[in-house]
This record gives structure tokens, sequence and C-alpha cells, in this order.
């Protein structure tokens, strides 16, 4: 089984202007957790202060800045995720429990790092529940999920039935973090995680296909509102 990532309490993260690249990560120390891009900054995550170890990056590269820094505790990052989330016909479950799910209900072990994407989110929630209401309608067999995180929506389809599932993302550490979740719930043989830009993909034939659509379901929910848009037949 794949290592626990969310086996620590505290996040301290230091955001930095200019790109550090993957090569100066082991200099980072045994605390360093992951380097999360965005665009031209990099947020350093590590589990305890590394106020020092940042300094002497800062002196070997004059090019970079420190902007801020933050502590979190691990449970502030995630919203709480340390209970099991039922969602329409899914119970979602960090590894470190034990939970059995009802009947009728499909389980997925989740540890999400320090990527989101757990199922607080009401965006989540809402594709968590297209997803069920789509399966409920016809088999899904090819999914496609551009800007996976965790991987979670990847992992509905997977379990739904769907024997071809690419997950997709840009950000090296939800690829990682999405892998790992694959292998917690035996996916490997249906599930594909691929690093890259979802605008790449986009073309792919799936089930939940872009064109010859039709709406089959629209609702609001919270801030978020949808319309189910799926194919008229199954690719």
């Amino acid at each position: 089984m794949p290592e626990l990532a969310s086996s620590y309490e505290d996040l301290y993260i230091y955001l930095i202007k200019g790109l550090v690249h993957s090569k100066e990560e082991p200099t980072l120390g045994q605390a360093f957790l992951w380097n999360w891009i965005e665009e031209e900054t990099s947020f350093l995550f590590f589990s305890e202060p590394a106020e020092e170890i940042v300094a002497v990056l800062l002196i070997r590269r004059p090019d970079l800045q420190l902007l801020e820094n933050y502590h979190f505790s691990y449970e502030e990052w995630q919203g709480a995720f340390s209970e099991p989330i039922r969602i329409d016909r899914f119970l979602i479950v960090p590894p470190w429990l034990d939970a059995v799910e009802g009947p009728g209900e499909t389980k997925i072990l989740l540890d999400p790092g320090l990527v989101f994407g757990t199922g607080l989110h009401a965006s989540t929630r809402d594709s968590l529940r297209a997803l069920s209401y789509v399966h409920a309608q016809f088999p899904v067999k090819k999914v496609v999920d551009l800007g996976t995180g965790t991987g979670v929506l990847a992992l509905a389809g997977a379990l739904l039935g769907a024997q071809q599932v690419l997950a997709v993302d840009l950000n090296p550490l939800c690829v990682n973090t999405a892998r790992k979740n694959v292998q917690w719930n035996h996916l490997e043989d249906r599930i594909e995680v691929k690093e890259g830009r979802a605008e790449d993909f986009a073309e792919l034939r799936a089930d939940l296909a872009r064109y010859g659509l039709r709406t089959v379901k629209a609702w609001e929910d919270e801030a978020t509102w949808y319309t189910m848009l799926v194919s008229a037949k199954s690719v």
C-alpha cells in the first residue's frame, strides 16, 4: 500500500516569487514536503518551521523573493477532513480510518495529502452527484477527468463501473497524490493518471463526450449551478 501523505499535523508554507526547480528540492531538508508551483510563484511546504533553510535558498538564488509565510494545522488546510463523508451513494474515507459502507454505498479511500478535492466543497459534491446520476441513466465505460486533483472523481467513475479512466492534471503534486489514491483503491488496471494540460486531452472520446450532447438534468445546489450534459449514446 502507498505511504500515507497525511501523517503530519502542521504545515509551514513559504510563498516565493520565482520558480524553485525540482533539482533544488533535495537541499530543502527532511521536513520539506512539496513545491506547489503557480505561474511564476512557488509554494514551499514543510512539516516544521524552515526559515533558515529558506534563507539559505534565497542567498543561493538572489532572483527569488520571499513574499509571505503561513502556518496552518493540517485540519485547517483540508477543512477538517477527519471523518468519513457521505455524498449520494459515495462514502469517502481517509485511509487511516476504518469505516464500513452501508447497503448500496460505494466506498472511496482518499488520502488528499496537500491537494484539495475531498468532497467538502460544493463543486466536488455536485460532481459526484452528477456522476451518480449519469451512471443510473446508462453504463459509463470511458471517463476523462481533466484537472483531477486528488483523483476523487476518477475514482468514483471507476468504482461505478468505468473500465477506462484517464485522470489529467498539470500540477505534479496532484498527479502524485492521484496515483497514490488509485493504489489505495486497487484501480491501477482501470485508471491512468497523466501530467499535462487539460486542453491537450479535451478532444479524447469518452462516454461523457463534448459533442452530440443533450441536457438530461439541471439543478442548483448551494452556490453551484449545474447542467448535466451527456452523450446521446455511449461511444
